[in-house]
């Protein structure tokens, strides 16, 4: 019984020895031999195959971020492109209306007219039977009937309907516009009258007598109740006598298309 229990010790004992050198060989010395030769052709393969696999997942993957970024970056990019441009769009605005007005502002602040109104034009009409603005300024702003409307040195009408938020104008152009009227050189009197032409007026009832001039100014007189005194309304195209008057054709001073903003003011000013 003794010697068996020694054989079993001596084997475990050989046993414990022979694996701690077998592990330590495989750490401190190992060096590949047969078996890991022969499996590195079994692995090899499945290396290759986990590689080829995997690779496209993660350049997918990567190219992927990289779209969504580069996305995300255009729709910044967009974002605020549309901010600038709505911003240069507005300053374009603010420029051009400044352009516009900026005649007008001047003449308002030759002549102090302290309770003139900056209008806008919305609508213009020029037909054969009648010629108007429509402007944006109603009696919420302070727009009454026959307020004069302005245009530089020139008038361009009055105020013939007042609604709340805008107002007709009645043009000098339309026939039914009759402005009490001199000549600046000659003195001459008369009545200019539109006559649904845009091109195209009379000056009315000037004597005979009177001495005239081919492109000689015609200005308000500033009689009646309406119009001011010295606005500019046309010249003298041609003219001839008739009886005891003088029948004179009047070219308007200022194209009636081509104005956008003009001024609403009272006679008194």
């Amino acid at each position: 019984m003794f010697p068996a229990k020694r054989y079993k010790k001596a084997i475990i004992l050989f046993s414990s020895v022979f694996v701690t050198l077998f592990i330590a060989h495989r750490i401190f010395f190992f060096c590949p031999g047969v078996l890991e030769q022969y499996s590195s052709y079994v692995v090899y393969p499945a290396l290759v195959l986990q590689h080829r696999i995997a690779m496209p997942i993660k350049d997918y993957f990567a190219r992927k971020r990289s779209i969504s970024e580069l996305q995300e970056q255009l729709s910044k990019a967009q974002a605020e492109r549309d901010a600038v441009l709505a911003q240069n769009i507005e300053l374009q605005g603010i420029i051009s209306f400044a352009q516009e007005t900026q005649e007008l502002v001047d003449f308002k602040r030759r002549y102090n007219f302290s309770q003139a109104l900056l209008a806008q034009v919305l609508v213009k009409n020029f037909s054969e039977q009648s010629h108007f603005f429509l402007i944006d300024k109603g009696s919420s702003s302070g727009a009454q009937k026959d307020m004069v409307v302005i245009y530089k040195d020139c008038l361009i009408g009055r105020i013939s309907e007042v609604y709340p938020h805008y107002s007709k104008v009645v043009l000098i152009s339309d026939q039914s516009c009759k402005v009490a009227a001199y000549c600046a050189q000659s003195k001459a009197t008369g009545i200019y009258q539109g006559s649904n032409e845009e091109w195209a007026a009379s000056l009315n009832h000037v004597s005979h007598l009177s001495s005239l001039e081919i492109g000689e100014l015609i200005l308000s007189s500033g009689d009646g109740l309406i119009f001011p005194r010295g606005f500019g309304l046309g010249k003298i195209k041609e003219y001839h006598t008739q009886g005891l008057f003088q029948q004179v054709a009047i070219e308007p001073l200022v194209d009636l298309h081509a104005i956008n903003h003009c001024y609403v003011v009272q006679k008194s000013s």
